[in-house]
């Protein structure tokens, strides 16, 4: 899909000592494939790409999660948690959002209890 933009003219002073850099034009494909068991794929690229295993026994592991509309997002992250418990890690999870929710912890909470 081509979103073709209309011209804009404004009138603004100096607008004419601007110099825009030269762009193109890109078109963005999405693979046709998907992963139908993500907890599973998680488990197994985990499993297969963490070698020690056993340094995580009875460390705490911080997640930073992220609010910016990752579809399915809880259930990666379950998937980590669940993961990192069973070699013995104690995983908690601290938001990394920025300006969503306000940028307060308050209206990041929120969003947060919105994903249950």
């Amino acid at each position: 899909m081509y979103i073709d933009f209309p011209e804009v003219t404004l009138d603004t002073k100096g607008i004419q000592d601007v110099v825009l850099p030269k762009m193109v034009t890109i078109r963005q494909l999405y693979s046709k494939t998907h992963i139908t068991d993500i907890s599973g794929s998680i488990r197994d690229k985990m499993t297969t790409k963490i070698q020690n295993k056993d340094q995580f026994k009875d460390k705490s592991i911080c997640l930073t999660v992220g609010s910016r509309g990752i579809s399915l997002l809880d259930i990666m992250v379950m998937a980590m948690c669940d993961i990192l418990k069973s070699w013995g890690a104690k995983p908690f999870i601290v938001p990394s959002m920025g300006s969503h929710g306000g940028a307060t912890a308050e209206g990041q909470l929120a969003i947060l209890l919105s994903l249950q």
